[in-house]
């Protein structure tokens, strides 16, 4: 029997791996670069940023709502109270002309 000849295939551990050396970031562009991040990100809001945003301005007009309710009723006390004094008033300036017409 013939032996085959076994071709040697060279060994990768005998090449010589190249490898680049990293960047370093400036801190400076590094600032740069999270605050045009922060910028895109606050540029458009998310569907939950919306509705955080809904919510909030609901809390805020139903406040605004009560707080006017509060007023209108205070208000309403108010004016029924300045309509009963003028009916007492009234009565008493009918009451003093009838006394001096009898006089």
């Amino acid at each position: 029997m013939a032996k085959k000849a076994i071709k040697k295939q060279p060994s990768q551990t005998n090449n010589v791996c190249e490898t680049k050396p990293r960047r370093s970031i400036p801190v400076a562009e590094v600032e740069q670069m999270l605050a045009q991040a922060h910028k895109e990100h606050t540029r458009e809001p998310t569907l939950y940023d919306r509705r955080v945003n809904s919510l909030n301005e609901i809390k805020y007009l139903t406040a605004q709502c009560d707080s006017l309710q509060e007023r209108l009723n205070d208000t309403i006390l108010q004016l029924n109270s300045e309509r009963n004094q003028l009916k007492t008033i009234n009565a008493e300036l009918a009451q003093e002309l009838r006394m001096d017409q009898v006089a």
